[in-house]
């Protein structure tokens, strides 16, 4: 028997298994690829119709309350705040032919805006967002989140009047 106090209290060393450290290493490489590649998704640019004139900037704006104004070219502005699981203002207004102004504000996740009806959808990262586009046609459009946005998705949607 070993009387010796200092071996008593020691645990033989195990050694680490090199088949559990590669599979450690290609599970972090997985979820870490996979990470990378939805984060990118998100912030992929859409194609537009060719027909339709969309032109997108990223500039602030100074106010954070809906506005409509109109000035003397018919280009109609509004502001609109996306969160989820919802626009505000859900409803616009505005003339067939008039170019139309969006200026989307997002407060918490992307989202999309699309409107089939006018072949409009754009991707919205948190942030806000300048993009234009002209009423073509006369009608009631519905637009909504193109972008899966949480369990309410659904429901994030308001309407467009062209009159």
């Amino acid at each position: 028997m070993d009387t010796n106090p200092i071996n008593q209290g020691e645990q033989p060393k195990q050694q680490i298994n090199p088949m559990m450290i590669g599979v450690i290493v290609i599970v972090v490489l997985l979820v870490g690829g996979v990470a990378f590649f939805a984060n990118k998704g998100s912030n992929s640019q859409t194609k537009l119709l060719t027909t339709q004139s969309l032109a997108a900037t990223n500039k602030p704006t100074t106010t954070n309350s809906p506005t409509s104004t109109t000035d003397q070219s018919n280009v109609k502005e509004f502001t609109i705040t996306a969160k989820k699981f919802d626009f505000s203002p859900a409803s616009i207004t505005v003339s067939e032919g008039d170019t139309v102004r969006l200026t989307i504000n997002n407060l918490d996740v992307p989202h999309g805006f699309s409107i089939d009806e006018l072949g409009i959808k754009r991707d919205i990262p948190v942030g806000t967002s300048t993009f234009e586009f002209t009423a073509s046609k006369k009608g009631n459009f519905r637009f909504y989140c193109s972008l899966f946005c949480g369990q309410g998705h659904k429901e994030m949607e308001g309407k467009l009047s062209v009159e």
